[in-house]
């Protein structure tokens, strides 16, 4: 199915997560897929599709839902699919539009008379829920259902332009809550150090101001951002006894998960006022080393749009990470420039391009 079509058939699907994932069951069983829904203990909503034997085995991952949309000032509807110009708008473009050129460029793979091995995994809660896919689920497959020898993520990437990079490792990250506390009294008679937002604002200066590191040879810096803070304050002439701040840090590959909360746990400690610190691990980070793969997407990439990816580790975490601890993971795919923005929307020619890209990818890695 040609690919600018088939992206607008998936977002216009996606207003239901049966509607979305009955279309992809059926699409994949009308191409000879044999197809499990919730592997082990992964969701139910997750899909498994695996057609072929022998030889080489690739795995497609990615996921198909998308998240609802809050803001009303969507000026085309989010999930109409509706095309203008080169752009296609709708909730999840630029997911659905990678995911879209994938199975499109398999149907040209898939006529050929030896055919090749080739799966599918779709997480049908969204990136993150990739995450939370365990070590359980990833035992059955790649180890009693069939060995994977590598594994493509068909997922947005963290670029301006499609084929800048191919990340062979991301980002992980971190979620911090911190809570200040003080002492509740009028403004006017109290000390500065018994306002909680004044230390709160005090201690997220720091952690502002003084990079965790520099990056290195294959990861930019790693990076903090602020995502929300908050205060009980109620009115003007009382102070607030507990600020709240919701922190995220996504570190690089020079730092393991325990070290980042030992950092922010430092900056807590030796910060003026009372804290208290909660935090949960997203993605890990992690880097693979280069396969022959690498070097095939390249060269892909390179006929399609004359133009050769740089190698390197995403700064977007990837929530398949831990499919790395079974095969090689790289990751190419769509540029995430407007993702889960308001009209969000992604180039029809990218997509086009994208399709063609993996059709070459594919043709060489099964040769």
């Amino acid at each position: 199915m040609e690919s600018n079509g088939l992206t607008q058939q998936l977002i216009q699907y996606s207003e239901s997560k049966k509607g979305i994932r009955d279309f992809l069951i059926s699409y994949l069983k009308a191409r000879d897929f044999n197809i499990q829904i919730g592997i082990g203990k992964s969701a139910p909503e997750d899909i498994y599709a695996t057609r072929g034997s022998g030889g080489k085995h690739l795995l497609l991952s990615g996921y198909y839902d998308v998240l609802v949309p809050k803001s009303k000032e969507w000026r085309i509807p989010p999930f109409s699919g509706k095309s203008d110009s080169d752009m296609i708008y709708g909730r999840g473009a630029t997911s659905l539009g990678s995911l879209a050129s994938a199975l499109s460029a398999l149907d040209e793979i898939l006529q050929q008379t030896s055919f090749p091995h080739i799966s599918f995994f779709l997480s049908g809660k969204g990136a993150h829920a990739l995450n939370t896919v365990n070590n359980t689920t990833l035992q059955i497959l790649f180890n009693k259902i069939s060995p994977v020898d590598l594994c493509l993520s068909v997922t947005p990437q963290a670029s301006k332009e499609l084929g800048e990079k191919i990340s062979t490792g991301a980002k992980g990250c971190v979620i911090f809550q911190i809570k200040s506390f003080g002492v509740s009294g009028n403004p006017s008679s109290q000390s500065e150090r018994a306002n909680p937002l004044h230390n709160m604002v005090d201690f997220l200066f720091k952690v502002k101001t003084y990079p965790i590191d520099s990056g290195n040879e294959n990861f930019g810096s790693s990076t903090l951002q602020i995502l929300s803070l908050e205060s009980h304050y109620s009115k003007e002439d009382e102070l607030p006894e507990i600020a709240t701040a919701t922190i995220g840090v996504y570190y690089n590959s020079s730092h393991t998960k325990e070290e980042i909360v030992e950092w922010m746990r430092k900056n807590m400690v030796f910060s003026r006022g009372q804290f208290e610190m909660a935090y949960k691990y997203g993605a890990e980070s992690y880097l693979c080393e280069k396969v022959r793969a690498v070097e095939q997407l390249q060269e892909a990439s390179e006929k399609v749009l004359g133009t050769t990816p740089q190698i390197g580790g995403d700064s977007n975490p990837n929530f398949a990470w831990r499919i790395s601890h079974y095969c090689p993971l790289i990751s190419y795919g769509l540029p995430a420039t407007k993702m889960h923005c308001c009209d969000e929307a992604v180039s029809q020619k990218d997509i086009k391009d994208l399709t063609q890209i993996y059709r070459e990818f594919l043709n060489l890695y099964f040769n």
